[in-house]
């Protein structure tokens, strides 16, 4: 075969072989190609036609098997993507089951369960507000911004009212707030500013329900026998601690701190604690134990033992 017509050969093969490869047929491909070798170029050795077979033939398909694995492990990395995707949509699913389990639990049970809470349940309002409607104190867990809700802070204050140290500083200068916070527990007062303090309805309201309220009051109260004598019938000792001289000297104001308290004799003037009705009413307030602080006369009186 002359050269010209094992070029024009060539030539034809390897148009079949294009055109085979372009419609998907590797086979026929392939086969083209070692007519190509084996039929059109007699030449060339056996060695050599066979090595380019070789190559050519098992090299395509090498690159088939290559080409598939790499199909398969993209299809194997999408599934992973999508396994991983799925699980981190069931941890988030799970969690947000886990909260509202807090949530529940938290209403159920221990109220100071709200401590452990996220940071977004602490700022949850609707949580927050069942919370401390349950136990005022777990205002002191809610978010800054939730300390700043008058609604959640009435809320608690109306539960507890010492709650009051925790809410925000605007709101302790709100007069309703502190007002509701003394009606609960009179304490409260000590965390108002100092002009609500000196604000006689609040005073009369916080003395009313804990005498000691008397003890974060201005010093001007100390003799103000009103406020005194209120804070005397509901206090314990140290109601009487910083009153006045004048009002400790003063029998109504002792008759009523003894009869509700037989400790808070120990704040009368010397006088009083000689007074025989006084040790008397003291004495059947707390038993003997009030006469410790009774004059040494009256600690001997048969009509008081």
């Amino acid at each position: 075969m002359s050269v010209i017509a094992r070029i024009l050969y060539f030539i034809f093969f390897s148009f079949l072989n294009s055109y085979f490869n372009s419609q998907g047929f590797g086979l026929a491909a392939t086969i083209v190609f070692i007519l190509a070798f084996v039929a059109v170029i007699p030449p060339l050795s056996k060695l050599t036609r066979f090595n380019v077979v070789h190559h050519f033939f098992f090299g395509r398909f090498f690159e088939a098997s290559t080409q598939n694995e790499a199909e398969e492990s993209d299809e194997k990395v999408h599934s992973e993507t999508i396994v991983e995707g799925e699980t981190k949509e069931e941890g988030r699913q799970s969690s947000i089951k886990t909260e509202e389990t807090t949530i529940a639990e938290s209403k159920e049970n221990d109220p100071l369960s709200f401590e452990h809470v996220s940071d977004n349940l602490k700022n949850d309002k609707e949580f927050a507000m069942a919370a401390v409607i349950k136990d005022g104190r777990n205002l002191f867990n809610a978010s800054d911004d939730l300390k700043n809700d008058k609604e959640i802070v009435m809320a608690a204050v109306k539960d507890c009212g010492m709650t009051l140290s925790n809410a925000s500083d605007d709101l302790k200068n709100d007069r309703e707030i502190v007002m509701a916070a003394v009606k609960n527990d009179g304490e409260a007062i000590q965390y108002a500013p100092n002009d609500l303090k000196n604000d006689r309805e609040i005073i009369m309201t916080a003395v009313s329900t804990n005498g000691t309220a008397l003890m974060y009051l201005s010093e001007h109260f100390n003799n103000d026998k009103e406020i005194v004598m209120t804070a005397a019938s509901n206090g314990i000792r140290w109601a009487l601690e910083g009153v006045s001289d004048e009002l400790k000297n003063d029998k109504e104001v002792i008759m009523a701190a003894v009869k509700n308290y037989g400790y808070s004799l120990a704040h009368a003037s010397n006088e009083l604690k000689n007074d025989k009705e006084v040790i008397i009413a003291a004495v059947e307030s707390i038993g003997e134990d009030a006469l410790e602080y009774a004059s040494d006369s009256l600690k001997s009186d048969k009509d008081i033992l």
